[in-house]
């Protein structure tokens, strides 16, 4: 990076912890508009360039496929909901996509998760093993709102499920916490060293 970059790359960085001591502040609505414009502009620019361009050019132009023009035109279809009057048309290629979405999931997405459930009840072959049966069975009972719970043992059998799954959670929300401290350590460092040269 030259260092006019590692600058703007400082300040901007220094223009987002802002919002940490000053909250929403004109510097930090500033940089979260220019985000969000240079990422839906990247996403259309890339779009136009890797799907459109070479759908009409080389497929319907270049090879005559014309089946291409179907989902072009479901795909612009959904503009319509832009419209008061003909909102209606925006849901055919809504239905559409979530149908195949649903079609995408039944045929390839069940035979990995049966997979990872079979793998769950036939390999338990260490004590993390049955770690994982234990709270995935318990897990899966903790759902099941049919059978009545209170004064049975169905009451301590859920109560695992639940303080399995708030483990879950907490292992998921530290994690997360300890990437957005890590990206917080990167950034300061690069302030200090590669902007500031202190190092």
């Amino acid at each position: 990076m030259t260092e006019t970059q590692i600058t703007i790359a400082a300040l901007v960085t220094l223009g987002s912890v802002t919002f940490l001591f000053w909250k929403d502040n004109p510097i930090f609505t500033f940089l979260e508009h220019v985000s969000l414009a240079g990422s839906a502009a990247y996403i259309a620019g890339n779009t136009y360039h890797r799907y459109i361009v070479p759908t009409v050019r080389d497929d319907i132009i270049g090879e005559g496929e014309l089946i291409w023009i179907l989902p072009c035109i479901l795909g612009l279809l959904i503009y319509f909901k832009y419209s008061s009057s003909l909102a209606w048309v925006a849901r055919y290629p809504m239905s559409f996509w979530v149908g195949y979405g649903a079609g995408y999931t039944l045929a390839y997405m069940i035979a990995p998760m049966l997979t990872q459930v079979r793998a769950s009840f036939f390999n338990i072959n260490s004590i993390n093993a049955l770690i994982v049966f234990v709270t995935f069975v318990t897990g899966l009972l903790y759902f099941v709102f049919t059978i009545k719970r209170e004064g049975n043992v169905m009451t301590p059998i859920t109560s695992i499920g639940r303080y399995g799954i708030l483990i879950a959670l907490g292992a998921s929300f530290g994690s997360t916490a300890l990437y957005r401290f890590n990206l917080f350590v990167g950034r300061t460092m690069f302030v200090m060293f590669d902007w500031l040269k202190l190092g």
